[in-house]
C-alpha cells in the first residue's frame, strides 16, 4: 500500500513539473538578446503523461500553436537606450534592450572665451548621437582688455562708465541720456547694484555729439533706432552678451565697420541702413549684404535667379529677402541657425529651397506669399525634425508640398530614433507622404504636424507617445485606420478631422483628455450605424452627443470611462444626466451651455472634472462632488448662476491654485462652495 501511494505521489509531481515546463509564448530574439514574453499569452494545455484529455466520443481539441515573437532588425532608440521592437502583434514586446555605449568624444566646435563649444559621441551599437555643450573659456585680461577676444574687463567699466544716464530699475535698461554729456559713451555694467541688460528704443537717437559707444557683456538687447541718426558715431563695441539688435538700431550713423558678437542670434536687416558700412559695395556679395556671420539684407532690384548664401552665415535677418520677386532658388548652408520674421516674404518667383542641416528656428511669415514654391530639399531628416517652425507660414512646405531627402521625394517617412517631439507644421501639406512611422522616442506630436498629408495611407505610432495635439493629422484624406498606443493620454481638437476614409480607430482607455471633435468628419464619425441614441461612442469613450436629439434625461452607456471635451456642448434641451459608475473623466467643456440641466450626481469613480465642464449651465441648482474627485478644472462651474449648493463628499485636503501658490480651502459649506465656483475659480485639487 505504501509503495502504491509513493508511486502516485511521484507521478503527480512529474505531471506538475511537465505542466509548468511549457512556455506560453516564445520568441526568436536577435543575437545577444534576452528572451521577452508579452503579457497575456495563455499556456498550452497538457495532461500528465501526455494523455488525451478528451472523453470517449468527443473530438480532441486542436492544440494551440505557440506564438513566436518577431523583431525588427533595425534599432529603435531614445536618449538613454536602444532595442529591437516587435513586428508581430505583441507590439509592446522588445528585444535586446540596453543602455547606450558610446565611443570617444569628437569636437564639433571648439570653445572660446566668447562662445560655447560643442562635442558629440555616438553609440557603438545603434548609432545614436549625443551632443554636449562645452563651456566657454575664461577671458585672459591684460590691462583693460582680453588678449584673446578684445573684450573690455569689468574693471574698465567700473572706472570709465558714463555718468548721468537714466536707468529703469524695473526692466534693467538704459532708458535715457539724462545729464550725461559724454561724446564717448561707455554703458555701465550695473546701476545701484542692478545689472544693466538692455538699451531701449530711441534712447540715443539723433544725438550728433556721440562719436563712440562701448556696450558691456551684460547687455542682451539693443532697441529699435537706439542710436539712429547719430551722424558722428564712428566706433561701436558690442559686448558678447547681446542676443538681439532691433530695427534701425544704428541706421544713419557714420559706421564704416562693425564686429558682431558670437552671442548674437537675431538682428534686423535694417540695423545698419544708410551707413558707410551699408553703402560700401565690398560688403555686398551677389546682391546680398552681410555683416560678419549675419545676412542682413538682399537688394530686390539686383538679386535674381539662384542665390547661394555664403557658407559661415549664422542668421538670416527679418525681412532679409522680402520682396525679391526675381529670386528663383535659394541654397541655405549648414552654418545657418535661424531664419527671421518674413525673411522671404513675397518672393513670388521662388520655386526651390535647399535647407541646411543647421537651421533650428524659423520665425513667423518667413515664407508667406511664396506661392510658386514647388520643392524643399534636405540632406538630414533628423535635423529637419528638430527645426522649430512658428505657427504662421514659417514652413515652406505650406506652399511647396514636396519634401525631398537627398534628391528623392520623401514618400515613406521613418522618424529617426531619439527625436522626442514632432513640432508645429513639421510635415504639414507634404503630399508625397504615403506612410509614416513614429518611433517610441517621440512623446508629443504638435499642432498641424501632419495636417494636409493627403496621400497618407499608413500610420504607425510609437509606444512612447503621450500627446496628439489639435489638427495633428487633419485632412489626411486617404488614411483608413489608426491604432492609438496605450501610452497616449491626450488627443486634441480636430486631431483627425476630415480624414474621410478613417473608419477603424483603436482608442485605448489610457486616453483621459480627449476632445469630442477629434474625429469630426471621419468615416467613423459619418457612419450613422456608429451613433447610438444620438451619441457617438468609440471604445469606452463618449465623443459627441447630437444636440438636436438630446432632450430630457440622457443615460450614458455603461462602461464609459471618458466623456470627451465638448461632448454635450449646446445640448440646451437636456434636463438631467445619468452617469455610470466606472466613469473616470468629465472632459473640458463637456456640458457647456446645457442651459436646462438642473442637477447631476457625480459617480465615485470620477477623478477629474475638466475646465469649463459645466460652463453656463444656468439652471443647475445643486451638485454633489463625490469622494473620488481629485481635480476640478478652472472655471468648471463658471456662469452657473442658479447654483445654490455644491456638496463635497470628501472635505479634507482641498486646495486652490492661486497667484500665491497652492492655498488650502475649506469646502465644508455647500452654499459657500456654490458661491465660489459659480463666479469662476482657479484649479481645485485634493491632495489627501
Amino acid at each position: 500500500m505504501k509503495q502504491k501511494i509513493l508511486v502516485m505521489l511521484l507521478a503527480t509531481a512529474m505531471a506538475l513539473s511537465c505542466a509548468f515546463s511549457f512556455a506560453a509564448c516564445t520568441e526568436t530574439p536577435t543575437a545577444d538578446s534576452d528572451p521577452v514574453v508579452a503579457p497575456g499569452d495563455d499556456e498550452t494545455p497538457t495532461t500528465p503523461g501526455g494523455e488525451d484529455p478528451t472523453t470517449p466520443g468527443e473530438e480532441p481539441d486542436t492544440p494551440e500553436v505557440p506564438h513566436t515573437h518577431t523583431f525588427a532588425s533595425d534599432w529603435t532608440f531614445d536618449t538613454t537606450s536602444h532595442w529591437h521592437r516587435a513586428t508581430c502583434s505583441h507590439a509592446d514586446a522588445v528585444s535586446g534592450q540596453e543602455k547606450h555605449t558610446y565611443g570617444d568624444w569628437t569636437q564639433i566646435r571648439a570653445a572660446t572665451c566668447t562662445r560655447q563649444g560643442l562635442r558629440a559621441h555616438t553609440c557603438t551599437a545603434c548609432g545614436y548621437e549625443e551632443q554636449q555643450a562645452v563651456r566657454t573659456l575664461s577671458h585672459e585680461y591684460a590691462g583693460d582688455t582680453c588678449t584673446v577676444c578684445g573684450s573690455y574687463s569689468p574693471a574698465f567699466f567700473e572706472e570709465h562708465a558714463s555718468q548721468g544716464l537714466l536707468f529703469d530699475p524695473l526692466n534693467g535698461t538704459i532708458s535715457g541720456l539724462g545729464t550725461c554729456t559724454d561724446t564717448e559713451i561707455v554703458i555701465p555694467m550695473t546701476y545701484g547694484g542692478l545689472q544693466i541688460t538692455g538699451i531701449v528704443t530711441n534712447v540715443f537717437s539723433e544725438n550728433t555729439s556721440i562719436t563712440s559707444v562701448i556696450i558691456p557683456d551684460t547687455v542682451e538687447t539693443i532697441g529699435s533706432y537706439a542710436f539712429a541718426g547719430c551722424t558722428n558715431l564712428r566706433h561701436v563695441t558690442i559686448g558678447n552678451g547681446v542676443t538681439q539688435i532691433s530695427r534701425g538700431a544704428f541706421a544713419n550713423t557714420a559706421l564704416t565697420e562693425i564686429e558682431l558678437p558670437d552671442s548674437l542670434t537675431a538682428i534686423d536687416g535694417s540695423a545698419f541702413e544708410h551707413t558707410p558700412l551699408f553703402n560700401d559695395e565690398s560688403n555686398w556679395e551677389n546682391g546680398v549684404f552681410y555683416a560678419g556671420e549675419h545676412l542682413l539684407q538682399a537688394d530686390p532690384d539686383t538679386l535674381s535667379g539662384a542665390c547661394v548664401i555664403r557658407d559661415g552665415t549664422r542668421t538670416i535677418s527679418d525681412y532679409a529677402f522680402s520682396g525679391c520677386t526675381a529670386l528663383t532658388s535659394v541654397t541655405i548652408p549648414d552654418s545657418v541657425e535661424s531664419i527671421g520674421y518674413s525673411a522671404f516674404a513675397g518672393c513670388k518667383g521662388l520655386t526651390e529651397i535647399a535647407m541646411g542641416s543647421g537651421v533650428t528656428a524659423v520665425d513667423n511669415f518667413a515664407f508667406t506669399g511664396c506661392t510658386a514654391l514647388e520643392k524643399v530639399s534636405i540632406s538630414d531628416l533628423a535635423a529637419w525634425c528638430k527645426i522649430s517652425f512658428d505657427l504662421v507660414d514659417s514652413n515652406p512646405l505650406n506652399y511647396a508640398h514636396h519634401l525631398c531627402l537627398n534628391g528623392q521625394p520623401l514618400t515613406e517617412l521613418v522618424i529617426p530614433g531619439g527625436i522626442e517631439e514632432i513640432g508645429w507644421n513639421q510635415f504639414k501639406g507634404c503630399t508625397d507622404l504615403v506612410s509614416v512611422t513614429i518611433p517610441d522616442s517621440v512623446n508629443r506630436i504638435r499642432k498641424d504636424a501632419f495636417s494636409g498629408c493627403s496621400e497618407l495611407k499608413e500610420l504607425s505610432l510609437g509606444y512612447g507617445l503621450t500627446t496628439i495635439e489639435l489638427y495633428a493629422f487633419a485632412y489626411c484624406e486617404k488614411l483608413p485606420s489608426v491604432a492609438i498606443p496605450e501610452s497616449v493620454t491626450t488627443i486634441g481638437g480636430y486631431a483627425f478631422t476630415d480624414c474621410f476614409q478613417l473608419a477603424e480607430i483603436g482608442l485605448p482607455d489610457s486616453v483621459t483628455s480627449l476632445d469630442g471633435l477629434a474625429l469630426e468628419d471621419t468615416a467613423y464619425w459619418n457612419d450613422e450605424s456608429n451613433w447610438e441614441d444620438g451619441a457617438l461612442y468609440l471604445g469606452n469613450h463618449l465623443l459627441r452627443v447630437n444636440a438636436d436629439e438630446a432632450s430630457g434625461e440622457f443615460v450614458v452607456r455603461e462602461g464609459t470611462r471618458t466623456i470627451a471635451g465638448g461632448a454635450f456642448r449646446e445640448c440646451s434641451a437636456l434636463t438631467s444626466i445619468v452617469l455610470p459608475e466606472g466613469l473616470v473623466v468629465i472632459g473640458e467643456s463637456a456640458f457647456e451651455n446645457c442651459f436646462r440641466l438642473t442637477e447631476i450626481v457625480i459617480p465615485e469613480s470620477v477623478t477629474l472634472i475638466g475646465m469649463l465642464a459645466f460652463h453656463w449651465c444656468t439652471d443647475l441648482t445643486q451638485i454633489t462632488i463625490s469622494g473620488g474627485v481629485r481635480t476640478i478644472g478652472q472655471n468648471a462651474f463658471d456662469g452657473c448662476y442658479a447654483l445654490e449648493r455644491v456638496t463635497f463628499a470628501q472635505t479634507q485636503g482641498w486646495c486652490e491654485d492661486t497667484w500665491q501658490g497652492w492655498l488650502a480651502i475649506d469646502v465644508s459649506d455647500p452654499a459657500r462652495n456654490a458661491e465660489l465656483l459659480r463666479l469662476g475659480s482657479n484649479v481645485w485639487e485634493r491632495t489627501e
